[in-house]
């Protein structure tokens, strides 16, 4: 009897493993996230200028994974700021404040890379000029994250 016990449980412990694995959901790309508001119209220019300016956070995009997600009024002031010099500054709401962030660099057309000159520490994030005022911008995650900025000045 314990033979048999043991031999069902190493079959169907596996196969149970297995279609939980294929059953469980895939989070959005940030692509989808990317493209929330496909009616804006970004700038077509590349560089440390897109970017330049002090943007305060607006709005998040808040999803619980069954892609009926809404933009949420941001409760905080965080604040972060970009000099067309690559210099990078944020106040003490940004969620990676403590890493001491001083510097950017524009990896590509959808990616800014944030750095410190007094450490090996980097983090990457997704960036979008959806207007003259408004920017996407998040870490680079599977899951929905995406945050909207307003320009201030």
């Amino acid at each position: 009897m314990k033979k048999i016990f043991g031999l069902l449980l190493s079959i169907w412990i596996p196969i149970y493993l297995l279609f939980g694995l294929l059953a469980s959901c895939e989070k959005s790309s940030m692509e989808e996230v990317l493209s929330i508001n496909e009616s804006a119209t970004p700038t077509q220019e590349v560089g440390k200028h897109q970017l330049a300016g002090s943007w305060r956070l607006k709005e998040f995009y808040q999803d619980i994974g069954n892609g009926q997600g809404n933009w949420i009024p941001a409760q905080n002031a965080e604040q972060v700021n970009f000099t067309e010099s690559g210099d990078f500054s944020a106040n003490e709401f940004f969620p990676l404040y403590d890493r001491h962030f001083n510097k950017y660099r524009i990896v590509d057309s959808t990616r800014v890379e944030l750095y410190s000159t007094q450490s090996e520490e980097t983090a990457m994030f997704i960036y979008k000029r959806e207007s003259e005022t408004s920017l996407l911008f998040n870490p680079a995650c599977r899951e929905t994250c995406a945050k909207r900025y307003t320009l201030i000045q």
